[in-house]
């Protein structure tokens, strides 16, 4: 039976429905871009996930329909739908969740006309590059070298490109040829929603086992410090003498 004119295809509306339950039946949801990362690293990303949390790669319209049905803390979540976007769902801490996606990023070279997002700095010292075309390309890009022992080095430390830039084509040959993968491609968290509190990378990034044992050992050398050890013992004589009087 054809859909009526007008009405929303069978299965949007199932994708949406579907979508809406998953984010009722999961505490915690992460909205996450995946510019950029392959597809056979998307499925080894989502291996790793199994049995940990579920990403779903669904249209950001789909998304912002399923929002509508749920509660009102659910609606800031559409600032971060732009892009390529996914959310992943998953009942475990958000903590340990930002921590697991940031495991799913791998060193990369950079494309040519990408706009770098960091400064590339190509340091002095040897290659195992041997004399030859390559050695043409490193100069093509800027980067000084010259051949000892048969061998191609690089004669000083240079920047190629600085955060903001557009990488020049021959820039991204000489990186490739040198090896250097300066960024990382993954999963990459813009916000992550537990029970109605939005978590941004800034505070997920703090390293929770950490700032526990720094506390630890603070609160450990506090109380063998000479004032807690003071405190403890006008305690003890306050103890004490209340006891006598009750005596």
């Amino acid at each position: 039976m054809a859909a009526i004119r007008g009405s929303p295809p069978k299965w949007k509306v199932q994708t949406v429905e579907e979508l809406r339950k998953t984010f009722k039946s999961h505490p915690v949801v992460a909205i996450v871009s995946f510019r950029g990362v392959p597809s056979n690293q998307m499925q080894r990303i989502r291996r790793e996930l199994r049995g940990k949390a579920l990403i779903k790669v669904v249209k950001n319209t789909l998304i912002e329909k399923a929002l509508e049905g749920l509660e009102d803390s659910y609606k800031k979540l559409e600032d971060f739908l732009y892009d390529q976007t996914a959310p992943v769902f998953t009942d475990m801490n958000p903590f340990k969740l930002y921590k697991l996606l940031e495991e799913t990023k791998e060193p990369s070279p950079l494309k040519p006309n990408q706009i770098s997002p960091v400064d590339v700095v190509v340091e002095k010292g040897p290659t195992p590059i041997p004399t030859g075309p390559m050695m043409a390309e490193l100069q093509n890009a800027g980067i000084p070298v010259a051949i000892e022992r048969g061998k191609v080095v690089v004669r000083e430390t240079v920047t190629v490109v600085k955060a903001g830039e557009v990488v020049k084509p021959e820039v991204a040959r000489a990186l490739n040829v040198l090896g250097v993968k300066p960024i990382k491609i993954g999963l990459d968290t813009r916000v992550i929603y537990d029970n109605g509190v939005l978590l941004t990378p800034d505070v997920l990034a703090i390293d929770v086992e950490k700032v526990k044992s720094e506390f630890a050992a603070e609160l450990l050398s506090f109380s063998l410090s000479s004032e807690f050890q003071e405190l403890l013992r006008r305690s003890l004589e306050l103890l004490c003498t209340h006891r006598t009087f009750q005596l």
